[in-house]
């Protein structure tokens, strides 16, 4: 009988290891159908009704999933995995509030697990809890000062608050700890920019380069960079580095060296060439991905943001950039005849609220529900200017009354 019960014993923990092994290399369906047979067997297993729940929600059966790891919670009474795991759950449903609660049981219980504090303070950052995410930081880092990500959303929270100085002492006292450490040299670089400190704001801006999620690093021409030279009778390589924003940003600075070379060279991607050969004539716009350096094809280069090294120094540098960027006239006034027709005659508003941009997307996303008031105003169409999948978005706005253009 003892043997036997042995065997028994046996085969169900092997069933077990199946269904994580399964469940940790993606085979999510068969890992889901061994954790079922197993809690047939061991309904009271507090790791399997955990990881059985973290799979449901995998599967998009979070109720279930909560159930499970709720259960997992009473029979394991110090089980902070599980907590942070449902902790989780709850603020991808948005109930953050339930998730700070979940992740504040979680960090007391294991104070060494450095992403559940991240967690925490995050939870109530979206929750518009700024006080308590920035006291979860200072705790934090009393723990853990070496730790870039605690820096990094503390300066992030700041600057939403709009406490620019807190978030200039904060990003410094980062960069004592970890010098030089790009993400919070750029921090420190956007609150020198608002105080209008500009010769800190641009030399620290140059570390974007250097951070680690930053796609955009510079090409490698052997051309020596421009520092504010004459560029009289000289002639001039620029590249851009991210998106519209940033031509726009940049357009009176390439306006004023395509004035001041005797010939500028513009390397940006295919999507921009057509728009910046309407904007600057005198220069010559190439599709980046089918450039191939000539020696001798410049004097100098630069990155047309970093320009503002030496273009940029004062807030009387600032001069209107109105007209500098010259739509298409002829496809613009036909989609806005096109979309005039499909909105009735309504105003047109075109939007877009998120960017992927892991660096810079805190500073530019919104969730559509914070626009509602703005929905609800009469005559009113949106144009979706988005990139990516939006339709779930969409759907799922309070107001299903606001009219959305998706061409």
């Amino acid at each position: 009988m003892g043997c036997k019960l042995e065997k028994i014993i046996k085969n169900n923990q092997q069933l077990l290891k199946d269904a994580i092994k399964l469940h940790q290399n993606g085979n999510l369906h068969e890992a889901d159908n061994l954790y079922t047979n197993y809690l047939f067997l061991e309904p009271n297993n507090p790791d399997a009704l955990h990881l059985s729940g973290v799979l449901k929600a995998q599967l998009n059966q979070p109720i279930e999933g909560i159930e499970q790891i709720e259960r997992a919670i009473v029979l394991r009474k110090r089980f902070p995995q599980a907590l942070s795991n449902l902790a989780k759950i709850m603020c991808d449903l948005g109930n953050n509030k339930a998730g700070s609660l979940l992740y504040s049981q979680s960090v007391r219980l294991d104070s060494t697990n450095i992403n559940n504090w991240n967690n925490l303070a995050v939870s109530f950052f979206i929750d518009g809890n700024y006080i308590a995410a920035m006291n979860t930081i200072w705790e934090a880092l009393e723990k853990y000062p070496q730790h870039e990500t605690f820096y990094d959303n503390g300066c992030r929270i700041l600057k939403r608050q709009n406490k620019i100085n807190e978030a200039l002492k904060l990003s410094e006292k980062g960069l004592d700890k970890i010098p030089g450490n790009a993400r919070l040299k750029i921090h420190y670089a956007q609150c020198c920019f608002i105080m209008g400190r500009f010769k800190e704001a641009w030399d620290a801006y140059e570390y974007r380069f250097k951070a680690p999620d930053n796609p955009n690093k510079p090409p490698e021409f052997p051309i020596p960079y421009w520092k504010g030279e004459s560029l009289n009778k000289k002639s001039i390589l620029l590249w851009t580095e991210q998106g519209p924003g940033e031509v726009f940003l940049s357009a009176t600075m390439i306006q004023s060296i395509e004035s001041k070379s005797s010939k500028c060279t513009i390397i940006t991607s295919r999507k921009f060439v057509n728009i910046l050969k309407r904007s600057f004539p005198k220069s010559e716009i190439l599709d980046g991905e089918d450039f191939n350096y000539i020696e001798g094809k410049a004097d100098y280069q630069s990155s047309t943001m970093s320009l503002g090294n030496y273009l940029k120094t004062s807030w009387d540098n600032f001069e209107n950039s109105k007209n500098i960027i010259k739509a298409n006239i002829e496809l613009t006034t036909k989609l806005r005849e096109k979309y005039k027709k499909k909105s009735n005659n309504n105003i047109l508003i075109g939007l877009a609220w998120k960017s992927t941009n892991t660096v810079y997307s805190d500073n530019k996303n919104i969730n559509l529900d914070e626009l509602s008031l703005i929905f609800k105003i009469p005559n009113l169409t949106f144009v979706n200017l988005q990139y990516g999948v939006t339709s779930e978005e969409l759907n799922n706005i309070n107001n299903t009354k606001v009219q959305f253009i998706n061409d």
